[in-house]
């Protein structure tokens, strides 16, 4: 059977928590509590966060707990803590495709998570299952420019995109100092080919794809196809977190980008009474 694209998603977010909860397991307990302004905290106040909402999502979406009491933020967790949950995740994202591929249009009407007077929210499945993917590549991001680095994500997703149609000429060179202006235009480009990526028939995530490379001399690569799509997601939800840590870090406002946002543009999350 072959595996659901989004389902590599996730596989990757865990898998890339996983890395960086090892990476920690070096560093001192000073270390650990280190932190700049504009990100969400310490170190390992982060990891904590990126896996308690990680299982956050997985109970809206399999209508139940992965365990009780569900992990609750209420103290300081340690990675070895961190580390035992994300089990818990890993766990559920397989039990979330054992059926197969998610509907992704389903409304998700209550979770098992919600507080008495809290409010009740509505949701399509689709909102949770790409804020899983996007809010752990935003949390575990470094920092970058702002100029470039938008250049950067929109030069990259034409690359990406390339493998699989022809993106309109001229495509964005990371070679001088773009202006935003152009990479805009560009951007429209890049819009333009996710729609086209899924037109038509289904799109098959284990065709093997053939990379020439850039450089004549090197030899090519073959690439699977959900490689380039999933790294397509994680590679703009990195480096936009680098743009929003730098806004954060100089006292500047940083803009509502994440999938909660986008689902309220696209009213697929509501509340409700």
């Amino acid at each position: 059977m072959t595996t659901p694209p989004m389902l590599r998603q996730l596989r990757h977010d865990v898998w890339a928590t996983e890395r960086l909860v090892a990476h920690c397991r070096q560093l001192s307990t000073a270390q650990l509590e280190l932190t700049v302004p504009g990100t969400y905290g310490t170190i390992r106040r982060t990891l904590a966060h990126i896996v308690t909402s990680d299982e956050g999502y997985l109970t809206r979406l399999l209508g139940a707990l992965l365990h009780d009491p569900p992990f609750r933020l209420d103290h300081e967790v340690t990675l070895d803590e961190a580390a035992a949950h994300l089990a818990h995740v890993k766990d559920g994202v397989e039990r979330l495709y054992t059926s197969g591929e998610l509907d992704a249009d389903r409304l998700l009407r209550d979770t098992p998570l919600r507080r008495p007077g809290d409010p009740r929210f509505e949701m399509n499945a689709w909102a949770p299952l790409t804020q899983f993917v996007h809010h752990g590549s935003d949390h575990r991001a470094q920092i970058g420019t702002i100029r470039r680095t938008l250049e950067h994500i929109v030069g990259a997703d034409q690359r990406y995109l390339s493998r699989f149609m022809t993106i309109p000429e001229p495509m964005l060179r990371e070679d001088h100092d773009v202006a935003l202006d152009e990479i805009a235009t560009q951007l429209g480009k890049v819009k333009d080919g996710v729609e086209k990526l899924f037109a038509g028939t289904e799109f098959d995530p284990d065709r093997v794809i053939r990379d020439p490379r850039r450089k004549p001399t090197d030899p090519p690569l073959l690439i699977t196809a959900w490689v380039l799509v999933t790294q397509f997601a994680h590679h703009g939800s990195d480096h936009r977190a680098h743009i929003g840590t730098i806004l954060g870090a100089h006292g500047l406002d940083t803009p509502e980008i994440d999938v909660w946002a986008y689902g309220n543009a696209n009213d697929a999350v509501k509340e409700t009474t």
